[in-house]
């Protein structure tokens, strides 16, 4: 940044702080209408008036969700007279931080109160984050006993499963999981326990 400017970084580091703290904002306007959209010079050549406004903020904690759903719909093939109607649940997923699993159950929920019928998982660009909430979503899907991972430790390999009282939220529906170049980590984890354990069929660059 130039002298007397800040860039993104630095006002997102000033703005932030403890939780119930303040901050005073000022910010410019060109126009009364629309914040930040230049108004009319009042003659040509002359930039237009700028008018300050000073605004206090309350910092408090906001939990952000990294789960986006929606019911897709779209007709299918007819049947008789009755043209049937396909409802798909398209999920998300877009990081592995602590909600996770608990926002990607509530969006299965969700979505199947709606009358999705089968399930599209989207982790493209999804970097990863906490492997156990991979773990957590994959049971979702998952049946008793089936393989989580493998793992290496001093050359012996062990193996984690679920356990033989899980309860998968949906084991039946038809399941994708989108994938791309993108998709590291936890992510990764999650779409190779679904496709090794023939629940979910991947689509996609790998």
């Amino acid at each position: 940044p130039t002298r007397g400017q800040i860039d993104g970084e630095m006002a997102s580091a000033i703005l932030r702080g403890r939780h119930g703290t303040s901050v005073t904002v000022k910010l410019a306007r060109r126009t009364e209408q629309i914040p930040g959209v230049p108004g009319r010079p009042a003659s040509r050549g002359q930039a237009p008036e700028v008018k300050w406004r000073q605004v206090k903020l309350v910092r408090d904690d906001i939990l952000l969700s990294p789960v986006y759903s929606e019911l897709l719909t779209s007709p299918a093939e007819v049947k008789g007279r009755e043209q049937l109607v396909t409802r798909t649940g398209y999920i998300k997923l877009t990081a592995f931080n602590q909600r996770a699993a608990a926002e990607v159950a509530k969006a299965i929920e969700d979505l199947r109160d709606q009358g999705a019928d089968r399930f599209i998982l989207d982790l493209r660009d999804n970097p990863g984050g906490l492997v156990n909430e991979g773990l957590d979503i994959a049971s979702l899907w998952l049946q008793p006993n089936d393989v989580l991972l493998h793992t290496i430790n001093n050359h012996t390999m062990n193996t984690v499963k679920l356990p033989e009282t899980a309860t998968p939220l949906d084991g039946d529906d038809p399941l994708v999981v989108v994938v791309n170049k993108r998709t590291a980590s936890a992510s990764e984890i999650l779409a190779g326990a679904l496709k090794d354990n023939k629940r979910a069929r991947l689509i996609g660059a790998e």
